[in-house]
């Protein structure tokens, strides 16, 4: 992903936060135990490849093969450097848009030592864009087809780049 494409997501992406930094503000800062703001990257393999005509596909990334990076805290622990990020899920819908449900698995370095997640989420996407629901990591994505064009071949592999805000 280029600057000026990283950019783009990131406007993006603070725009659809905005309104879930908000509403987490509301929550006294005492009971959240994680805030952290996060970035991460990865690609997922499909299976069927995803096409024009909707379908149900499963997807994987094929263990935490993806970075995050994170801003804050996670479990009252200061996050010290990047970590590693996966997913596994299945999709239902076409190259143009979806919904599915995926299980993040990720790992952080913190003050006290490597903290690992794993949790459900939902999501929908339409156009390239998404967003993910969690009441513990809700974020927006952005897809690109990495094999396959969908049109004359299916969609095999995708490259992710995510914004979320781990809070809890």
């Amino acid at each position: 992903m280029n600057g000026r494409a990283r950019t783009r997501l990131l406007l993006v992406c603070l725009g659809v936060l905005a309104p879930i930094t908000m509403a987490a503000g509301a929550v006294p800062a005492a009971a959240a135990s994680s805030s952290a703001v996060c970035f991460h990257q990865w690609t997922d393999t499909l299976s069927p490849g995803a096409t024009t005509t909707p379908q149900r596909a499963a997807f994987s990334s094929h263990g935490e093969t993806g970075v995050i990076q994170c801003s804050g805290t996670v479990r009252g622990l200061q996050v010290t450097g990047q970590g590693t990020f996966g997913e596994e899920g299945y999709v239902e819908g076409s190259c143009s848009s979806g919904t599915g449900h995926a299980l993040f698995s990720f790992t952080l370095p913190t003050s006290g030592g490597a903290q690992h997640f794993q949790f459900p989420v939902t999501f929908t996407f339409g156009a390239g864009l998404g967003q993910t629901s969690s009441d513990v990591f809700p974020g927006v994505f952005a897809v690109r087809p990495v094999k396959g064009d969908c049109l004359t071949t299916p969609v095999s592999e995708i490259a992710v780049s995510r914004f979320g805000m781990l809070q809890s």
